[in-house]
């Protein structure tokens, strides 16, 4: 994503375009979660005994705080890609 940036070192072609709507970098990102869940435990029949929320808290934290920066800060977004009012 951060490759994106360097319009030399990442060809604009392979990001996401306004005509398709996905590029070489979203098919990157979803065969990863993909095959992430093809592996889990749930997926292979073996699901844990309850939800380790104390694990999970601080990704919820991280997002939040990721969230609150970034619309604090102003940061750019693509209209095309996230609408006018997100």
């Amino acid at each position: 994503i951060l490759a994106v940036d360097f319009p030399s070192l990442y060809p604009r072609k392979y990001v996401k375009t306004e005509i398709t709507g996905y590029g070489l970098m979203d098919i990157g990102a979803a065969s990863y979660i993909i095959c992430g869940g093809l592996t889990s435990s749930y997926a292979r029949h073996k699901p844990k005994s309850s939800i380790p929320w104390k694990k999970m808290a601080p990704l919820y934290l991280m997002g939040t705080i990721r969230l609150v920066v970034n619309k604090g800060v102003e940061y750019q977004e693509h209209v095309s890609e996230y609408g006018l009012h997100w």
